[in-house]
């Protein structure tokens, strides 16, 4: 047993009050040997609670959490998954062989002499899937989670049936026994590859062979519609939620590329249990992006929110656990089973449940006009519906319709998520679809031809928003199959702008509850966009909203060759141009249905 002691005897810090124990090897059901690392208060007579971090990413990078917990009273367990670090096994990712493994770390812990029998779960994203993989399976001593920006099988950033070069990254992370950091970190050269996989027209199984593969998983992830779980053993959570019977805070924000799924968790979830029968189960959907929604940091790309938004995510962790496991008081911040912020007002707001943030929703008509249209001449967002002529544009593979934007300095000047590093000078749809920077006016520049702009006329009146937008698009496409994004804006007096919601689509995928449905040449197609991300923002008076529906055309997102072949496998003899007409009129009006605020500041 080693102990964590503060260098300086006489004024010790929390560390002197620490114990570790360093690799051990804890076993699993069909003797699979993980690794763990224990840290242990000196102080913790007839046994303590435990947290239980279960992750892919090394067990060593929780010892800061792990002498922290300690010195509050806590035992704390990281645990490297099967197959990675000094676990043994082979790492397979959210399979069926994990939710497995995290119902033994649980019992297993809550066997031990330090432990007096109350487990908890603790961490973000991969490893807040694993709360929740763990919770689903009901290990008799597990008393609470914190799933912090965690996302659902299926339900990745992009989505809408887009393959995204996120997920190539994140298998080359994980790719081996050890966090492959040097590859992801030499941007340019991935940027590089990417551009030659784009320029050769191939998709993004090329990447294998480009980097240096064979990375078999993200070439799997990469292949398969995002619309449902690329195995049918990912997400096992997802049957067993309605089972889930223990305390649940989870944390994720709309600048977040895992927001989606963390709703969608909290959703199932609570639909499947009466309100009475549902325990402590509390969101908070703070103004963070992925890394920062556990670090409670008030920055997204180049806005910052100020000290109202910024929230002390380990202190609130420990006050959650030493309410539910040890009878103390609930957290003061936790007026209420939904904690958001509201961006614009500056404020927290609380509701009783998620639906209850929203009160309904507000049309806006889509309104075309004769002539040429862009962001300098756009149509109009109107609340009254008006018959008016359709928008055409063109999706050309060959055409990257953000890289005009590239060269554009981050005002922020720094990287945002680790899983992607991007360069400061860098910019491009699928980093700014993730939120990584909400300023950016990335279809501005390079819309002419490639979109279509609907602007609002100047709200007399401030307008507060909150929840998920929809998008109901009548369109008609001269091939079976297209990429579309949409982006919705606040353009503010002073003429700069602030991303509110994105959703992108593969067309083929528009209906995800019929499987593959290949659009018909000519024939006017309802196109449904319901991945918007959630947000909350009061508009400022004198500010419009805008809205571009546009072919995405992004190094980050494989491309669409628009032939309806499966996706992954198209070549570059399947090259086509795409036209998209977006209709106004008659019966084939085109709505944007914003979510209005059920309280307003």
């Amino acid at each position: 047993m080693a102990m964590v002691k503060s260098p300086n005897a006489e004024a010790a810090g929390p560390g002197a009050q620490v114990e570790a124990l360093f690799l051990q090897r804890i076993p699993m059901r069909d003797g699979t040997r993980l690794a763990a690392n224990v840290f242990l208060p000196r102080e913790r007579s007839g046994g303590v609670p435990a947290i239980l971090e279960f992750t892919p990413y090394s067990r060593d990078s929780g010892s800061p959490e792990g002498v922290k917990f300690g010195a509050e009273g806590f035992a704390f367990v990281s645990v490297d998954c099967r197959g990675r670090g000094d676990s043994e096994g082979v790492f397979l990712g959210h399979g069926r062989e994990e939710a497995d493994d995290g119902y033994d770390l649980v019992e297993w812990v809550a066997a031990q002499p330090w432990c007096n029998g109350d487990v908890a779960m603790f961490g973000g994203s991969y490893t807040g899937q694993n709360q929740w993989t763990t919770a689903a399976g009901h290990p008799p001593h597990l008393r609470t989670i914190i799933p912090a920006v965690a996302s659902m099988g299926g339900l990745a950033p992009g989505a809408g049936g887009i393959p995204i070069d996120h997920q190539f990254t994140w298998g080359m992370l994980t790719a081996g026994k050890s966090l492959s950091q040097r590859l992801v970190a030499e941007v340019d050269m991935y940027i590089a590859r990417l551009a030659e996989a784009f320029d050769a027209h191939e998709s993004f199984r090329s990447l294998n062979e480009r980097l240096g593969g064979p990375w078999g998983l993200p070439e799997e992830m990469n292949t398969a519609p995002q619309h449902a779980p690329w195995r049918p053993e990912w997400g096992p959570a997802q049957d067993g939620l309605p089972g889930i019977d223990v305390p649940v805070l989870e944390i994720t924000g709309p600048y977040d590329l895992a927001e989606r799924g963390a709703i969608e968790h909290h959703r199932r979830y609570c639909r499947a249990r009466p309100a009475d029968q549902r325990p402590h189960h509390h969101i908070i959907l703070g103004p963070w992006e992925h890394g920062a929604s556990f670090s409670g940091r008030p920055i997204a790309g180049a806005l910052e929110f100020g000290p109202a938004a910024e929230v002390d995510m380990m202190q609130l962790a420990i006050d959650w656990y030493r309410w539910v496991m040890c009878g103390g008081d609930k957290p003061a911040f936790l007026t209420a089973p939904v904690q958001y912020y509201v961006t614009g007002a500056e404020e927290w707001r609380s509701a009783p449940d998620l639906d209850a943030v929203t009160a309904g929703t507000m049309p806006w008509f889509l309104v075309g006009h004769d002539g040429p249209h862009s962001a300098a001449h756009p149509g109009w967002l109107r609340p009254e519906p008006s018959d008016s002529p359709s928008f055409r544009f063109v999706c050309d593979p060959d055409e990257r319709t953000t890289m005009l934007l590239e060269q554009q300095p981050n005002p922020s000047g720094q990287s945002h998520n680790p899983l992607m590093e991007l360069p400061p000078n860098y910019h491009d749809l699928g980093a700014h679809l993730w939120g990584v920077d909400p300023t950016s006016p990335v279809f501005v520049a390079s819309v002419d031809g490639f979109g279509a702009v609907y602007t609002s006329a100047r709200l007399a009146e401030p307008l507060e928003l909150a929840g998920e937008p929809r998008l109901d698009a009548w369109v008609v496409l001269d091939q079976p199959d297209a990429d579309l994004c949409a982006l919705l804006y606040e353009l503010r007096v002073d003429g700069s702008r602030i991303l509110l919601s994105p959703a992108v689509q593969r067309l083929r995928h528009r209906d995800p509850s019929k499987g593959v449905q290949l659009m018909v040449p000519g024939e006017p197609t309802l196109v449904q966009f319901r991945n918007f991300h959630w947000f909350a923002r009061r508009i400022a008076a004198g500010s419009r909203l805008q809205l571009a529906v546009r072919h995405t055309g992004s190094l980050r997102m494989d491309r669409n060759h628009h032939t309806g072949r499966p996706d992954g496998f198209e070549t570059p003899d399947d090259v086509r141009i795409a036209t998209v007409d977006v209709l106004h009129s008659g019966e084939h009006r085109s709505i944007l249905h914003l979510p209005l605020a059920a309280v307003s500041g």
